[in-house]
């Protein structure tokens, strides 16, 4: 076969769907025209609904994923919590032997300025500075947990913005659903 007669037989072929439509569209008549229409809008509304269905298949997977997303941050959150409690346990008493020492700091220089004799101030001034050294050492220890602290606090306000980032797509999933569900339903009526 030459070029002239492949290309006249692709070219027949080609014309060969869109001259047995014309056919079948000459031929049908009224009856068979009416069911045609129905059969092919059925096809049509099928393949709508699967595509649909597909659609919402994978949004639910997308959701699930979400949810084992937001429990892994639920969980850390609880952890950060549970470390935040255990340096609060700790700090606690810090804070407390902090107030007492202040307040030994303040009753040792009131009898050192109360006091005449050089000898009781001098032992009254060696107490306080004692004691002023021990609320540094524990001021300092403080400081540190309270910094652990802080680290924790702002690790949680990340947690919890990726959280509702989280929140925020699922929503946005659910709507879509909900969409699709109505989409399917107003297809099938």
């Amino acid at each position: 076969m030459d070029d002239a007669q492949n290309t006249q037989t692709q070219t027949s072929s080609n014309n060969e769907p869109t001259k047995k439509m014309e056919a079948i569209l000459a031929m049908e008549g009224e009856e068979g025209r009416a069911r045609r229409e129905k059969e092919e809008q059925e096809k049509k509304e099928a393949k709508m609904i699967a595509d649909l269905e597909a659609e919402k298949v994978e949004l639910n997977n997308k959701r699930t994923n979400l949810s084992k997303s937001k429990e892994e941050l639920e969980l850390h959150w609880i952890d950060l919590s549970d470390k935040k409690t255990a340096l609060q346990e700790i700090l606690n008493p810090i804070l407390e032997n902090e107030a007492n020492l202040e307040k030994n700091v303040q009753s040792k220089n009131q009898e050192e300025h109360a006091t005449d004799d050089p000898i009781q101030r001098q032992r009254f001034e060696k107490e306080r500075q004692a004691l002023e050294a021990e609320r540094e050492k524990l001021e300092k220890e403080k400081w540190g947990i309270e910094d652990k602290m802080g680290e924790i606090d702002k690790e949680m306000n990340d947690n919890k913005s990726k959280y509702q980032e989280l929140l925020r797509e699922e929503y946005s999933i659910i709507d879509k659903i909900s969409e699709i569900d109505k989409s399917i339903e107003s297809v099938r009526k």
